[in-house]
């Protein structure tokens, strides 16, 4: 990288982080474009050659925690541990960066690309759990008869879910409570039986009948 584009990478990254600082301290929608461009002493056309709009810093941010979650997954799939330690430690970590600024992860979680079922987000973290779901099958932790991706898209559901109804109510349990019980509930229903699936399912017996 020259030395031109190295000064404009750290300007960028500067007007991002004080821009992120601010929704942090003040809430998003009581930031201006003035408020992040005064801090820093550069003008507002400045700002406007990186960021076309200041919801394209919010996109930004929930793109660079995208990604952070995806190498957290990564990490934790290539970790020679149970299933359910690699669960526990990602939730943990994930749990208590929101716990810490919850008003900016609010408007993160339901005004960018972070918000419930958007697609691109789930396809960035969805291969990637999936990887972990196979490698708990793998080691005998998670049932061999489900489908990994299928396994990926319901524990994202799952923790999404949970992020989002802790998110709008007050009190309660903490985030990291909830995330931890709703990954108990979901691999304690995905677990590998030690008695194998005809346990589940006994042959000759229709699903749902008590006879």
């Amino acid at each position: 990288m020259g030395l031109r584009a190295e000064k404009k990478s750290k300007l960028r990254g500067k007007i991002l982080a004080n821009a992120i600082q601010l929704f942090k301290e003040r809430g998003f929608d009581e930031v201006t474009i003035e408020d992040v461009v005064g801090q820093l002493e550069i003008s507002q056309a400045t700002f406007f050659n990186y960021f076309p709009s200041k919801d394209a810093i919010l996109q930004q941010a929930a793109e660079d925690t995208v990604e952070r979650y995806r190498e957290m997954l990564e990490h934790e799939v290539h970790r020679d541990a149970p299933t359910a330690e690699k669960v526990a430690r990602l939730l943990e970590a994930m749990g208590r960066g929101i716990e810490a600024d919850r008003r900016f992860y609010r408007t993160l979680f339901t005004r960018s690309v972070l918000n419930f079922g958007n697609v691109r987000a789930d396809h960035i973290l969805s291969d990637v759990s999936a990887s972990l779901m196979r490698e708990g099958q793998r080691r005998g932790e998670i049932s061999a008869e489900y489908d990994p991706h299928e396994l990926a898209d319901i524990f994202i559901g799952t923790y999404y879910a949970v992020i989002i109804r802790w998110l709008h109510r007050d009190g309660g349990r903490s985030l990291t409570e909830r995330l931890h019980n709703g990954a108990a509930i979901f691999l304690a229903g995905v677990a590998r039986s030690p008695h194998g699936v005809a346990e589940r399912r006994l042959p000759g017996r229709r699903a749902g009948s008590h006879s």
